[in-house]
């Protein structure tokens, strides 16, 4: 049997989209085998709750904003065009 693995990116809206996605697919599962428990159902609330579990694993801020303490003034910041002071690209 052959197997891949992916990566997949996701922005905010889309890992939001998945989620509702994910969960509305469980839900179903668990109706179709309350019912009548037949082999993809089992397959497939296993892989989404997999699915979901791994969802946010591996999360990455790529933007955000502060406020400096010393000036008052408040900095967006967008990851490879300088991140605020004290952070770094590794940062989880």
């Amino acid at each position: 049997m052959t197997t891949f693995s992916y990566t997949i990116v996701l922005n905010d809206s889309e890992s939001i989209a998945l989620e509702a996605a994910l969960k509305l697919l469980v839900e179903h599962c668990d109706r179709e085998l309350q019912s009548n428990p037949r082999a993809p159902f089992y397959a497939w609330r296993d892989s989404a709750m997999r699915i979901h579990q791994k969802l946010y694993e591996d999360t990455r801020q790529t933007s955000g904003h502060d406020r400096d303490p010393e000036t008052g003034s408040y900095r967006i910041w967008i990851a490879g065009a300088g991140l605020p002071k004290g952070t770094s690209d590794t940062d989880g």
